[in-house]
Formats: C-alpha cells, sequence, structure tokens
C-alpha cells in the first residue's frame, strides 16, 4: 500500500493551464491507475481527442463542467462522475469562474503524457494561462498514444 501526503509541490504540474496535483501515478500503483487533483478554469477548456490507451474517469469537486462524450453532453458538478471510454472522442468546458475534479487514469500513465506537456508548478496556484502550442500538443499526445481531433479549418 502506498500513501501519499498532500500537497506535495514537488507532485505538482502546470499543464494546459490547469494546476495537477498528482496523488497516484501508475508507478506508485503497479500501472494499474493515476489519479490527479485537478484545479481548472475555462481557460482550460481541451480540444476533442480520444485515448486509445487509457480510460478516463472524472469526479467533479467543486464549480460546474460540461463534457462531451461520443456525440453527447452532460453539464456535470459537485459529487458528479463523468466515465470516459477509451477510443471514444470526448472533450469538457469548464462553465464556472473556476472548477476543481479528480481525473482517473486507467491504467496508469497519463502522468507521464502531463508531465510532458506541461512544467513543474512554481506554486500551488493556476498558472497564467497561455494558447496552446498546437503542433506540440499534437505530436506529445500522438507519442502517449491520443488523437487530437481538430475541428475543420
Amino acid at each position: 500500500m502506498t500513501v501519499t501526503t498532500t500537497p506535495d509541490t514537488d507532485r505538482m504540474i502546470w499543464s494546459f493551464n490547469m494546476l495537477m496535483d498528482v496523488k497516484a501515478t501508475a508507478e506508485e500503483t503497479g500501472g494499474a491507475l493515476t489519479v490527479i487533483d485537478t484545479w481548472l478554469t475555462p481557460a482550460a477548456n481541451p480540444p476533442m481527442h480520444v485515448h486509445h490507451d487509457e480510460d478516463e474517469a472524472f469526479f467533479l469537486l467543486d464549480g460546474e463542467i460540461e463534457f462531451f462524450l461520443g456525440g453527447t453532453s452532460r453539464v456535470a458538478g459537485p459529487g458528479d462522475f463523468v466515465f470516459g471510454p477509451r477510443g471514444v472522442p470526448h472533450r469538457f468546458e469548464v462553465r464556472s469562474p473556476q472548477a476543481r475534479m479528480l481525473v482517473l487514469g486507467t491504467p496508469g500513465g497519463g502522468e507521464v503524457f502531463f508531465r510532458a506537456m506541461g512544467e513543474p508548478a512554481a506554486a500551488p496556484t493556476l498558472p497564467v494561462a497561455q494558447e496552446p502550442d498546437v503542433p506540440r500538443v499534437i505530436s506529445i499526445a500522438a507519442a502517449h498514444g491520443i488523437d487530437i481531433l481538430l475541428p475543420p479549418a
């Protein structure tokens, strides 16, 4: 059994305009699971994408987020759970000024992608919002079994 105390700034990442506190890594769970406590604003809305190697689930702790999953949409609030199976296109949009959710990935390894995309958080605060470097996002995502589905030009 692995016990992780919080917050540990060595486990915090700024990625995709979010503050992510990694609670459990693939290494710590024998490859089974990744758990990330995530703070976000509307600046963090990701593009439609597909995970080919992992399922992704979201447990809302605070705020409202609209999830677009496989052609449907659903607004989730505190206490709601949303499951995104691998192979199904999905994205989300933060509908409140701020939100907080647990992101769970099975099998584990999602934290490796977020570390590759981001940087260690200098403080336990939301990062200054930045526009994504789309070619970089597409390249790093592809190396982690994720396809970014951009809207038609």
